[in-house]
């Protein structure tokens, strides 16, 4: 089998479409090159055939591994050897000219793996498709990493791509199934693996000190050594004749250390004389501090899924290690898990009595000045599951419409290319309707070629209805009837109209320096028109015009600070008028740093999408995401009545009805593996954690804990915080945890934010997230809730 050099790789994979697909006839042989790689695991004899292959002949053929090409330009082509390591859940490359593994190679953990892409599906491919001139059927893409790197592939043909596409794809499903989130003892594994630095498969004292250290864990030398000796059982030394731990004595040490006495004192509350909690037990405990009432047979369903040890599972009996793994799992998270994972709430009502995820500038990865515009930035957006994006569209060469910021110097992207993505990942993450709001500021000559993209490209997908439908004076849609559509949101050509014509642009009201944009028109599209139903942009001129002129498929967009003085100085007539139409605000001009302003006062006049810069993190972010997790992570969560009743008189800034009013209390228990900040040093965090309340302005308020000096690892702070809530179900609580620094500013550790409704009383575990909202494995709190209505509890006082 002859070697094929990297440039006749090259030269090869460069070959017209035509040519391609007669090579792939000629031959069904798989023919890796093997240039320069002298892998002893390289099989004399591969398998001749892709086709009919079972999966575990396919990930045989994977851990082989081929020669593949790595794309980072159209002229820069790296021919890399790819495989994967089934031992260490990891797939990558190495250089083709070195011969020995992972030196100057890339290995992704399949934990790290987001997803695999067929076709010219990235920026970079999409940049190069022409250029390149080769099937995308050759092509395949994995997107890894907290920030959504690529590593785009081609292959020599498609049933080689078809082959590791289907392998890949099966892999990082069954690691996903595989993992075991907050289980301890797959938790400890990972530890274990990080702390082993000489990677021997055993921890010397050394290795376990620097490890607590690193978690932040203080410890002496001497009570480390005792620790570490009470957990070696069997005394092994290593080859330098140091005493060793391995897994088995790790994981005990491990327990030894992270035992939890704020938890055993509330299953020692339960466990009556004998160390464990019965069914009936359990029953009681769910009963009055979970507020939950179980039967019997959910007691020892729960004891069967929760209880580690197998003899007191037999006994049908909860340990502290179960009890604590109850504590810890998603059943007992702070926010309800059937809000979280389920469609609860009614999606037949009208789509403006529901509030919209919603993001500005979708196709901006950065500020709005100079930074890049990026087709996944719209894949991102979807399947964080966003249902209303922005297409900012200019004029673009040979006739094809772009995308970017106008008049500035961020990079452009194709309008076609956009659409497209949009077409794929609209319903990844959810079935309900996606609105592209369409910035328009391209001739009729490229806004047919826009209407011809949208058609074309989303079929039946888009939404059109007849001109006589718009005539029509009945509510809008539901997302339940628009399930799978696209509608388009724009300016729209009068009623009637048959040809393009000369209209006064409507668009985000505020210029780039905050003042006031002139009045100017544009020409618009009959083709491009006829695809706008129900978002038909109009300008704001006022509630009373809008009542006497506007249909209820027209809306209007609002700048931040036109919509907070509208929420704050005439909150009622705003609630009033997003009861009949939708409206749309977007950050002010001045935000040329993508950031972001605060959502929540929009959202308590009613407003239904309040758009923000997806792409930065922060504050305001935080909220949206812990908004939109509700409801099933579906995109739409229905208003409360009180700003869907068209005869209410509600008012953000005004008193609201006693009835509504909540008592908060929040005891922030403990900590858990608390992380430290980015360069922040040597030393231990002092952390402490605030509580704060974002709603209707009357409840906005915060609390802090005091702090705790030197420990990170499991600080215990037993203080309650409360709170007074006056409008409960338009309330947004956050939890942030700091590093008190005396000379400068605290340093930001972890936060968890979540709608006042969705929280659950009783104990609860808050799984901590970082500034943009990830995950920090096994960073937590623990938090016991009590909600009241302070009038009912002074009542029962009384009596």
């Amino acid at each position: 089998m002859a070697s094929q050099s990297t440039k006749q790789a090259r030269a090869n994979l460069k070959e017209s479409q035509k040519s391609r697909k007669q090579k792939e006839k000629e031959s069904n042989k798989w023919q890796p090159s093997k240039n320069g790689v002298n892998r002893e695991d390289i099989p004399s004899e591969p398998p001749t055939s892709f086709a009919n292959m079972s999966m575990d002949e396919i990930l045989e053929a994977m851990h082989h591994g081929a020669s593949m090409l790595k794309v980072r330009s159209a002229n820069n082509l790296k021919e890399r050897y790819f495989n994967i390591d089934r031992e260490n859940s990891s797939f990558g490359y190495i250089n083709s000219n070195k011969c020995v593994a992972n030196v100057n190679g890339v290995r992704i953990k399949l934990a790290d793996i987001r997803e695999v892409r067929e076709g010219y599906s990235t920026d970079k491919l999409l940049n190069v498709e022409k250029d390149l001139k080769i099937s995308k059927n050759l092509v395949f893409s994995v997107i890894y990493g907290r920030n959504n790197l690529s590593l785009d592939i081609i292959v020599e043909s498609s049933a080689m791509k078809d082959m590791w596409v289907k392998g890949l794809k099966h892999l990082v499903s069954a690691h996903k199934m595989s993992e075991c989130g907050n289980n301890r003892d797959c938790w400890i594994k990972k530890l274990f693996s990080e702390a082993d630095a000489n990677r021997d498969g055993r921890l010397t004292l050394r290795e376990i000190i620097d490890f607590l250290r690193r978690k932040g864990f203080k410890v002496s030398y001497d009570n480390a050594k005792r620790l570490f000796r009470e957990a070696d059982t069997d005394g092994r030394h290593s080859k330098k004749g140091q005493e060793t731990l391995d897994m088995k004595e790790f994981i005990e040490l491990y327990k030894t250390i992270t035992k939890r006495p704020e938890m055993n004192d509330i299953f020692e509350k339960y466990a009556f004389g004998d160390n464990f909690i019965d069914p009936g037990e359990l029953e009681e405990f769910m009963q009055k501090e979970q507020l939950q009432t179980i039967s019997r047979q959910q007691a020892l369903t729960i004891i069967e899924k929760f209880e580690p040890i197998p003899g007191v599972r037999a006994r049908q009996m909860l340990s502290i290690e179960g009890f604590r793994e109850l504590l810890e799992s998603p059943t007992f998270n702070l926010f309800n898990p059937e809000h979280r994972y389920r469609i609860y709430q009614d999606m037949a009502q009208p789509l403006n009595q529901y509030f919209i995820a919603s993001s500005h500038n979708t196709y901006l990865a950065k500020d709005q000045l100079t930074g890049p515009s990026s087709v996944e930035m719209y894949i991102l957006a979807l399947r964080k599951g966003c249902r209303c994006v922005e297409l900012d569209c200019w004029d673009g060469p040979k006739n094809e419409p772009l995308i970017t910021h106008g008049n500035t110097l961020t990079s452009k992207i194709h309008f076609k290319d956009v659409i497209t993505a949009i077409n794929d990942y609209a319903f990844a993450t959810s079935e309900y309707p996606v609105i592209l709001s369409i910035e328009n500021h391209c001739s009729v000559k490229q806004q047919d070629v826009m209407a011809k993209y949208l058609r074309s490209i989303l079929k039946s997908k888009l939404f059109i209805v007849p001109e006589s439908a718009l005539r029509e004076d009945k509510p809008l849609p539901s997302p339940e009837q628009l399930k799978g559509k696209i509608l388009i949101k724009g300016q729209k050509l009068p009623l009637g109209s048959k040809k393009a014509e000369d209209c006064e642009l409507v668009e985000d009201d505020e210029a780039e320096d905050g003042t006031k944009k002139t009045a100017s028109s544009l020409k618009l599209s009959k083709s491009l028109s006829d695809t706008i139903a129900y978002c038909a942009s109009v300008g704001y001129k006022g509630f009373e015009y809008a009542r006497s002129n506007y249909r209820n498929t027209e809306m209007s967009s609002f700048a931040e600070s036109k919509a907070l003085k509208l929420s704050t100085e005439d909150g009622k007539d705003f609630v009033k008028h997003n009861c009949t139409y939708l409206s749309r605000v977007f950050p002010g001009g001045l935000r040329t740093d993508s950031s972001n302003y605060n959502p929540v006062p929009m959202w308590t006049a009613g407003c239904q999408i309040v758009a923000l810069n997806y792409q930065t993190g922060g504050v305001p972010l935080q909220i949206n995401d812990a908004k939109f997790m509700d409801n099933g992570h579906c995109g739409y969560i229905l208003q409360p009545p009180a700003l869907r009743n068209p005869t209410s008189d509600f008012d953000p800034a005004g008193d609201m009805p006693p009835s509504w009013n909540r008592q908060l209390d929040v005891t922030i228990l403990s900590g858990f593996m608390l992380p430290k900040s980015k360069g922040s040093g040597e030393g231990y965090i002092d952390p402490y954690v605030k509580v704060e309340i974002f709603g209707i302005p009357k409840d906005n308020q915060k609390e802090k804990t005091r702090v705790i000096q030197n420990n990170g690892f499991n600080p215990c702070w037993a203080q309650t915080l409360s709170f007074n809530v006056a409008c409960p179900s338009l309330a947004i609580v956050r939890f942030e945890v700091r590093d008190y620094d005396g000379k400068s500013r605290d340093d930001f550790i972890a936060q968890f934010t979540v709608p006042f409704s969705c929280m659950q009383e009783g104990y609860r575990t808050v799984n901590l997230r970082d500034k943009n909202g990830e995950p920090l494995e096994m960073a937590t709190l623990l938090v016991k809730t009590t909600i009241e209505n302070p009038n009912t509890k002074i009542s029962i006082t009384r009596m």
